[in-house]
């Protein structure tokens, strides 16, 4: 499901954006709370560096409204939720 998702959302016509993706969310998981912020979070993921997410913030050219959409359905799908339930 992951990678359809990554697949879907985070590869454009010239980028792939699927390991700065993987590094971003690791570093929102594992900083601590006060300290997501790029420098924190590239000392904490190894093989990273700050420039290379923020690069991936300021410059992939994903729609975050569409992977929001796609995460609530998701969720809801696998929380077996009512069909109007995330409304």
């Amino acid at each position: 499901m992951c990678t359809i998702f990554v697949t879907v959302y985070f590869i454009g016509q010239t980028n792939t954006w699927e390991k700065p993706l993987f590094q971003y969310i690791k570093g929102l998981i594992q900083a601590e709370k006060g300290r997501k912020n790029m420098e924190h979070m590239a000392e904490i993921v190894p093989v990273t560096d700050s420039q290379s997410l923020q690069h991936f913030i300021s410059e992939s050219d994903w729609d975050e409204r569409e992977v929001l959409n796609q995460v609530a359905k998701e969720a809801d799908a696998q929380l077996g939720g009512k069909e109007d339930s995330c409304c």
